[in-house]
């Protein structure tokens, strides 16, 4: 995997994207929690402290940095998934994403 991409930490980069994007639309529609955009928040920082450790304190080989990298990913495109169904599932229900 980091053959193809040139270095592991490429699929953290797109999770602390998808995170802080994540962080930002949920405080722009305002609508659910008021702690669900600092969760994101969180997310995206517990991803730089992901590779902070495997980079410089653990010094993990580049499988373990590719798998946790990978890992990180998923659970961000599980999170966005999880938000986009809440999202048309309140919008259904109240008619419209502005009602």
């Amino acid at each position: 995997m980091s053959a193809i991409l040139g270095i592991p930490e490429t699929f953290t980069f797109m999770g602390i994207i998808i995170f802080l994007v994540l962080s930002f639309s949920t405080y722009y529609l305002d609508r659910y929690s008021k702690l669900l955009p600092y969760l994101c928040q969180l997310a995206a920082l517990g991803g730089l402290g992901q590779m902070y450790f495997t980079n410089f304190l653990l010094e993990a080989s580049m499988q373990v940095r590719d798998f946790t990298s990978a890992i990180y990913f998923i659970l961000a495109i599980a999170y966005a998934i999880r938000l986009s169904v809440l999202v048309l599932r309140d919008t259904r229900h109240r008619g419209g994403i502005f009602a």
